[in-house]
């Protein structure tokens, strides 16, 4: 049996005001050249029995279930789960999304970890932002890293570890996420308001560090 959960990757506008979204977007451009500018990262968990995604009567978008990420956005400061609508529902026109399908056990095993981050939860990450950036080997040598708290791609990162689709802990960027786990495969990633498809899993992407 198969589970089905979405990767949202959220494209900031530029000049919104969120520094730190702008400054992701530059740091991370050249590594991951020809990924999507994602700034943000976030896995959408729908309610059992229920689409993700969904129109009312007059016709707005809407969205059922549950997102997982980590986030300094309103009241939250580090890892957390929120209803969809309230993640989405604001502009859903910069949402991009790759639907996956994994074994449901696995599934419910790296969901049962997250929701024990979120219940541990101690802040956000601040200090591991500038792995975007920076060698890994440098990064860790240097002893900036954050062993306790997460970034909002880094909380994906651990789900995909835990379902066994990556095989490694980098500190991922949102970009770096994207380019690891959709690059080299025939997956799509589409915009949330009409499923146009943006970017295919079978570009080719540079990795230019780990």
């Amino acid at each position: 049996m198969l589970a089905t959960y979405y990767d949202l990757w959220y494209i900031a506008k530029w000049g919104d005001g969120s520094f730190i979204d702008d400054g992701i977007r530059l740091a991370t451009k050249l590594p991951n050249w020809g990924a999507p500018p994602t700034t943000h990262y976030e896995l959408g968990v729908p309610l059992l029995g229920h689409s993700f995604r969904w129109r009312n009567v007059d016709g707005k978008l809407c969205f059922t279930g549950n997102c997982y990420t980590s986030t300094t956005r309103g009241k939250h400061n580090g890892t957390c789960v929120r209803p969809a609508q309230e993640v989405i529902g604001k502009h859903p026109e910069r949402w991009l999304y790759t639907m996956r399908r994994v074994n449901q056990e696995r599934f419910e095993a790296a969901k049962a970890k997250a929701d024990k981050r979120v219940d541990d939860n101690i802040g956000y990450a601040w200090k591991n932002l500038p792995r975007y950036s920076m060698l890994l080997w440098l990064f860790r040598r240097l002893g900036l890293e954050d062993l306790f708290r997460e970034t909002c791609s880094q909380h994906g990162e651990h789900w995909k570890f835990d379902m066994r689709e990556l095989l490694d802990d980098l500190i991922r960027s949102p970009r770096r996420l994207w380019t690891d786990t959709v690059e080299g495969t025939h997956l799509k990633t589409r915009r949330l308001v009409d499923d146009g498809v943006v970017y295919s899993g079978t570009m080719k992407v540079g990795k230019i560090y780990v």
